[in-house]
């Protein structure tokens, strides 16, 4: 299973907790070169988004996860 979340470095990763994440492609993760890998091994697997942020554990779960998938679309060819 591949994880996805994203997370912007204004800090040391060592100072980084699971709740300084943030939604696919609001960080500065290199997530076009992850995906590109995942598509250059033919990985086809499940993928998790993971948000511990508590302020989004907060906000409405089904807006979250919506906002979480549209965000998430650009590195899928999913059928509409």
């Amino acid at each position: 299973m591949v994880h996805i979340d994203d997370v912007p470095y204004r800090k040391p990763f060592a100072e980084m907790t699971d709740a300084d994440r943030v939604y696919p492609g609001d960080g500065d993760i290199p997530l076009d070169d992850h995906f590109q890998v995942l598509a250059e091994i033919g990985y086809e697997g499940p993928v998790s988004l993971e948000l511990f942020s508590n302020d989004l554990w907060s906000q409405d779960p089904y807006q979250v996860a919506k906002i979480g998938f549209d965000k998430c679309r650009r590195w899928f060819n999913w059928q509409s």
